[in-house]
Parts: structure tokens; sequence; C-alpha cells
């Protein structure tokens, strides 16, 4: 059985993330989702715009002698190329980050595996004059324990 910790992060890549498509409502469409971090220099042009479950902090409290709560912080890196190819990227990336901004404040509870999802800080980049653009968004997840399963 996975952690709830585990559970979480594989929800984020493998459920809530890939529902960012326009057919769904969303500005853009995903073309890349993945776990951990990946630049982007090491991207084809083709895997714009790019979400990555990038890196974690928890803080944990006890609740009882076996249950916990925990504050899991997650930073999502997001990536997207410039329409026009050469600068501009901003306007790209501030859509990114409603669209992103948007899927986790949907089901708060994020299919169940939290008791709350607050998007606390975003971050970007330092211009418009490159043609790729990335922001970092700082999600906390509070959930608590089930018994002794972490």
């Amino acid at each position: 059985m996975a952690s709830k910790r585990s559970s979480i992060l594989e929800y984020l890549r493998t459920t809530l993330f890939p529902t960012i498509t326009e057919e769904n409502g969303y500005t853009n469409t995903l073309a890349t989702v993945e776990r951990g971090l990946r630049y982007p220099d090491s991207l084809n042009e083709s895997a714009f715009p790019a979400v990555f479950v990038a890196q974690t902090t928890e803080e944990r409290k006890n609740l009882t002698k076996i249950h916990f709560q925990s504050d899991l912080l997650v930073t999502l890196v997001g990536f997207v190329k410039s329409a026009e190819g050469v600068s501009g990227a901003q306007g790209s990336l501030d859509s990114l980050i409603e669209d992103v901004t948007k899927a986790l404040e949907t089901d708060r509870l994020q299919g169940g595996l939290v008791n709350w999802t607050e998007v606390k800080r975003i971050r970007t980049d330092t211009g418009d004059l490159d043609p790729h653009a990335a922001c970092a968004i700082e999600a906390h997840f509070i959930y608590t324990t089930e018994g002794t399963a972490p």
C-alpha cells in the first residue's frame, strides 16, 4: 500500500495535471507532466508547456500516538515557450499559471487524498526577452494519517 504522501504526488502526476487540456476548458494542453525536474534546454520544442512535480518539503505534527498531520509543500515547476519563438513568453507563462492553479483549486481535497489544498506562492523568472519562461508554484497539501500508515 502506498503512503498518503506518495499517493498525493502520483495523483498530481497521473490524474490531475493530465486533465489540463484545451478540450477540458483550459487555455493550454500540457505536453509534459513528470515527477522530478528536467531543464528547458533538455526538452524538445514539442514538450512545452511542461509541468514538473519537482520538490517537496514536509512538516509533520503528532495528533495522537499513532496519527500525525502533515503540511506537504510541493514545488511545481512549469516551462513554456513563446508563441512567437523569440521573446514574449510571459503571456504563455501567465496562462500556464492560471491553468495549474485552476486545476489545483477545482478539487481542494484532491480526490479525497487531502484535507485541504492551498496555493501559497508563485514565482516567475525575470523577463520576457527569452523564447522560454519558467515558474515555480508552491502548493500546500494538508493531510492526516489514518492509523499507522504514513
